[in-house]
């Protein structure tokens, strides 16, 4: 051994990394997206700044509390799971006690940003509906999903959902302080989104969820079982995207999109059902369903910003019944 390569410096981990590692910050991000591309199309336009700005910040801190004591609580599974062996509290490079003041503070800030800095629109006063959902959200992953359903039920991920799916309604509730079926809408295609998207991962990772005892569809029905259902969600899925179109006015652009990328996310589920490397099959659908969500959310604000001669609505359909049936 060199003398260089004796006295090369160790490198130590950064506790403010490890704080920011236990918020989850890749799951936040596409929280964070799902909510900024809604605020779009609730503002049929581009909202105020100071608006998109706050109300990105409130959502985080929210998501990031829950993420965090999520953390805290499956410590145990975590140190047993190859994915997730090397987090932080598993590794004891951040205490319980830390991570709990940790969740307790960026909860609190979340709670005073909505508060203070997001006003209703229509009368100045409290978003009394962003913060509802907001908090919902926060209380259902934490303790509903966290606690009482991801290790005792095999329908954790389809109950558990709703947690993951309240971005669009606080984007939607910031700019217009109430919620419409437009709202419910984006609220529903992340929540059909939920299932195809976490049992991939559970098939990729299946065996780290059998050897902790979580009742992941995968462990508890076998793979094939979970293909099957796979597809029945990504059909559904894609309908409610597509069907979105005419349910909030959307113009040609996102229809094209949420067409295109629906087709080939029914192809790929179709094509899982014959694959015999299912563990590659599930990494390949996890990464897609990224794709995917990704790319409908991200043509929403696209849609709304472009002017297009032709948009679809359901009062527009109706004329064009009228006009044809005598």
């Amino acid at each position: 051994m060199s003398a260089n390569e004796t006295h090369r410096p160790v490198a130590t981990p950064n506790i403010f990394q490890d704080y920011i590692t236990l918020t989850k910050p890749g799951v936040n991000k596409l929280l964070v997206l799902t909510t900024f591309c809604t605020m779009f199309v609730a503002a049929k336009g581009f909202p105020d700044l100071w608006l998109l700005l706050w109300t990105v910040m409130g959502l985080t801190l929210a998501t990031s509390s829950a993420q965090a004591f999520n953390m805290v609580y499956d410590r145990d599974i975590d140190a047993l799971m190859e994915r997730t062996r090397s987090r932080p509290l598993p590794n004891g490079r951040v205490s319980v006690r830390g991570a709990m003041i940790w969740s307790a503070f960026l909860g609190i800030l979340s709670v005073t940003v909505i508060v203070v800095m997001i006003p209703d629109p229509r009368d100045g006063g409290v978003n009394w509906w962003m913060l509802a959902v907001t908090a919902f959200g926060h209380l259902f992953y934490a303790i509903g999903y966290t606690v009482l359903l991801k290790r005792t039920t095999i329908h954790n991920v389809l109950i558990g959902g709703a947690a993951g799916a309240m971005p669009p309604l606080v984007g939607w509730t910031a700019v217009t302080g109430d919620l419409d079926p437009a709202a419910w809408g984006l609220f529903a295609i992340i929540f059909l989104w939920q299932c195809p998207h976490t049992w991939a991962l559970a098939i990729w990772r299946d065996l780290d969820y059998s050897k902790v005892g979580v009742p992941m569809l995968p462990v508890v029905r076998g793979r094939q079982e979970t293909k099957r259902q796979s597809l029945t969600y990504i059909c559904l899925m894609v309908v409610t995207a597509v069907a979105f179109t005419f349910l909030n006015g959307m113009g040609t652009v996102y229809l094209i999109v949420a067409t295109l990328a629906g087709l080939r996310y029914i192809q790929l589920g179709v094509q899982a059902l014959y694959e015999a490397e299912e563990e590659l099959w599930g990494k390949k659908l996890f990464f897609f369903s990224i794709t995917w969500l990704c790319l409908i959310f991200l043509a929403l604000p696209l849609d709304v910003l472009i002017h297009q001669p032709v948009r679809f609505d359901i009062a527009m359909r109706a004329e064009w019944v009228e006009a044809v049936l005598p």
